[in-house]
C-alpha cells in the first residue's frame, strides 16, 4: 500500500502539472475514491462468487443425498 502512494505521489501526480497544494489534495483524493471503488468492485464480486460456488456445492450435495436416500 505504501508503494502505491510513492508511485503515485512521485510518478502520477507531478504529470498532472499541480500548482498548488489543494490541487495536489483534489488530485490524491480523486485517485483514492478512485481506487477504493476498484477495491469494492473485486470484494464484491468476490463475494458474490464464494456465495454462487457455495450454493453450487450444497445443491450437489444435496442431489447426492436424495439420489441415495431413493436408492435405499
Amino acid at each position: 500500500m505504501l508503494l502505491a502512494y510513492v508511485v503515485l505521489v512521485f510518478t502520477i501526480i507531478p504529470l498532472h502539472d499541480v500548482q498548488s497544494i489543494e490541487q495536489f489534495f483534489n488530485i490524491l483524493i480523486t485517485y483514492v475514491w478512485g481506487a477504493a471503488c476498484i477495491v469494492a468492485v473485486i470484494a464484491i464480486v468476490g463475494i458474490y462468487l464464494f456465495v454462487w460456488i457455495e450454493n453450487r456445492n450444497d445443491a450437489k450435495e444435496e442431489e447426492e443425498k436424495s439420489k441415495l436416500a431413493g436408492r435405499e
